[in-house]
């Protein structure tokens, strides 16, 4: 459970160390890992470790944009790796099937009851 203090957006500089890996969604491991390579700066003070956020925030700003490259193409039974058949739309997978509502398996047997 999140306290408010958690929930709240980062205002200071240097955090610590626990809510910085919280805020950018890693673990305890990939956290460090990011520290050892550099991408982010922590710094002790006493026992304590923090986070500088604006070392985050840049290594955020470095990252490459993603973007999408098409929308949902038809399949084939070639792109699946079964060979082409003599009537590539037998086999085709279009956007209305992946929308469609899938219909319930029959039941043989005990179970069906």
């Amino acid at each position: 459970m999140q306290t408010m203090k958690e929930t709240q957006p980062v205002t200071r500089r240097y955090v610590p160390i626990q809510r910085a890996f919280n805020e950018i969604g890693v673990g305890r491991t990939r956290g460090y890992r990011l520290i050892a390579e550099g991408l982010i700066r922590a710094v002790k003070l006493g026992r304590k470790t923090y986070v500088d956020w604006q070392s985050v925030e840049a290594m955020f700003d470095g990252l490459p944009e993603l973007i999408p490259t098409s929308r949902l193409r038809v399949l084939t039974a070639g792109d699946l790796g079964f060979g082409e058949p003599e009537d590539p739309q037998a086999f085709a997978i279009t956007e209305q099937d992946l929308l469609a509502t899938p219909k319930p398996l029959a039941m043989d047997g005990p179970e069906a009851a």
